[in-house]
């Protein structure tokens, strides 16, 4: 174990000071300096303080003891940044960051810049984060350490990778292997992946061990990010009735604190339900409700615009729909889906459903959208009947299934 005095010496070379500068600094003797870092000397409290205050490093642990302390308060700042309270974290890391001056304490420094990695990627400062986390040699590092920064690797990959689910879920793994105790909000983001894969049932199981890990500490906020994926999952599975319970329960906690963003997500949420049980003006209703409060917030979703355009082709409103479509000028990734529409509406022609066949479904399921790829196929699969073309319904009929198998794979 390292004295006291030769971690003030290793501080003090290490910002370029002499003994001489330190003892000036400090009011004390070169001599008094020399015997404190060879321990031939034991300071006084009052005088560790003042060099301490002389070095910079009035927060970082020192003396036997204090290593514990700060740890605690590091995992008190990493949970601040993880519960979304930005402000706050930036105020508490004020006080820690002198911990990056001490050489030797390696794993307390490097987990110290891991959760301000965690930070950045709150505040999606991602390339400085990637920069950060890239020149890390994973190798080297604790146990410990390791979670944390493959951890933070996955929440990386899941904000900018070309892959949002396939390669983060695969850090997110390794942090899940290496965990000591259940992390919610790991588990809750390895969820997100399997959604993004489309495999709802592995998600659930995340999510079931997020809400065991999380227990009676949940925020109103993560409760609600938590069943909102939920009813999602039971979506894509077709348990709409329990979707929709978890969706209203969701509502009212949502309209409890005023939170225009969630309530048009659960709205949306649950518009989606009633879309995949055929209720489309049902649907429809809860569509333009949740464009009501994405408007009264400045925002314009896409999504939503989407499945009242989807709602209003099935509806054979087809004017209102057209309408709808010709208001949206950035349409980014929904543009596909949104030609896949005008091409509903004209699904009698030779090249609306082709469109359908060869652009629409294998674009939904690249992009692992199941419950849209699997309505467009069975759109085309009892056009196809309808027309007497059993041979061409089978073929969309095998697409399902092939989609169904998917999603039941293992995690």
């Amino acid at each position: 174990m390292i004295s006291v005095g030769e971690k003030i010496r290793q501080i003090r070379k290490a910002k370029g000071l002499s003994q001489e500068n330190l003892a000036h600094d400090i009011g004390l003797s070169t001599s008094t300096i020399c015997r404190i870092e060879q321990g031939t000397v034991i300071a006084s409290g009052e005088t560790i303080k003042a060099i301490k205050m002389a070095l910079e490093i009035e927060s970082a642990p020192l003396l036997p003891g204090e290593s514990e302390g700060y740890k605690e308060r590091l995992h008190i700042w990493h949970k601040l940044i993880l519960d979304g309270h930005l402000i706050e974290a930036r105020q508490l890391q004020t006080g820690l960051a002198d911990i990056q001056a001490l050489p030797f304490e390696e794993d307390l420094v490097m987990m110290y810049q891991l959760f301000e990695v965690s930070l950045q990627l709150a505040e999606q400062d991602f390339d400085v984060a990637k920069s950060t986390l890239t020149s890390f040699d994973i190798d080297k590092m604790s146990r410990e350490n390791m979670y944390y920064c493959y951890r933070n690797m996955g929440w990386l990959y899941m904000s900018i990778g070309t892959d949002r689910a396939q390669e983060p879920l695969g850090y997110l793994l390794k942090a899940y292997a290496l965990q000591e105790k259940p992390d919610g909000s790991l588990c809750y983001r390895i969820a997100r992946c399997y959604n993004r894969l489309g495999q709802p049932f592995s998600s659930m199981k995340m999510l079931e061990e997020a809400y065991s890990a999380y227990g009676d500490s949940k925020t109103i906020t993560v409760s609600l990010d938590l069943d909102n994926k939920m009813a999602l999952n039971c979506i894509d599975i077709s348990d709409t009735a329990r979707a929709r319970q978890i969706l209203e329960k969701c509502l009212a906690s949502a309209k409890s604190i005023s939170n225009d963003r969630y309530i048009a997500v659960i709205l949306a949420n649950i518009g989606l339900a009633y879309a995949k049980d055929k209720n489309w003006e049902i649907a429809l209703d809860y569509y333009i409700q949740a464009g009501e409060y994405c408007n009264a917030s400045g925002r314009n979703d896409l999504e939503i615009v989407y499945y009242k355009a989807r709602c209003l082709v099935a509806l054979r409103r087809f004017s209102q729909c057209k309408e709808l479509i010709l208001s949206q000028k950035d349409m980014r990734y929904y543009s596909v889906l949104f030609e896949s529409l005008k091409h509903m509406m004209t699904l009698r022609e030779s090249a609306s459903h082709e469109y359908l066949e060869t652009v629409t479904i294998p674009f939904l399921v690249g992009k692992r959208n199941i419950g849209e790829a699997l309505d467009y196929c069975e759109v085309l699969e009892g056009f196809h009947e309808s027309r007497g073309s059993i041979k061409k319904a089978l073929e969309f009929a095998k697409i399902q299934r092939d989609i169904y198998k998917r999603m039941i794979s293992p995690g």
